[in-house]
């Protein structure tokens, strides 16, 4: 056993002092530099989504109505004051209405088949429904063996 240990840490030691290999420091230096003169494109369009989003958000802020309550200290009992909404600034455009929620669409044909069935033949409609809720029960294959004379 402690002789396989001197033989691995003789082997590990001779690996440890080879040289790497010519122009590896070269190629590092190399691949980070590149690396960082083409790593920060991303960082601009991100910056201004950021400020477009921000200025999204401060326009729906200064557009939506807001009832602003103070309360008013005094020696008095509190009261509280309520000021009006600001002015909307933006008009909001109203979308059609149906008179019919949701719009009714023509029958497809297996539709107006299947009214034409319920109109014509209910009961058997209502027989095929009970029907359909029973479990489907499958009867048992039997295969008779082969006889030798049938295999002539």
């Amino acid at each position: 056993m402690e002789n396989e240990d001197v033989i691995l840490a003789e082997a590990l030691a001779q690996y440890a002092n080879v040289e790497p290999l010519a122009g590896l420091e070269q190629r590092v230096l190399h691949r980070v530099h590149a690396h960082n003169r083409r790593g920060g494109w991303w960082m601009w369009p991100l910056a201004a989504g950021a400020a477009v989003a921000g200025l999204c958000a401060v326009l729906w802020v200064r557009t939506t109505p807001q009832t602003l309550s103070v309360r008013v200290v005094s020696p008095r009992p509190p009261q509280i004051v309520t000021l009006p909404a600001a002015p909307k600034s933006v008009t909001r455009r109203t979308l059609p209405k149906r008179r019919v929620f949701p719009t009714p669409v023509p029958l497809t044909g297996e539709e107006r088949a299947l009214l034409a069935f319920a109109v014509h033949a209910p009961d058997e409609l209502i027989d095929l429904h009970r029907r359909m809720e029973e479990p489907i029960q499958i009867e048992e294959i039997k295969i008779a063996p082969l006889e030798s004379a049938d295999l002539k």
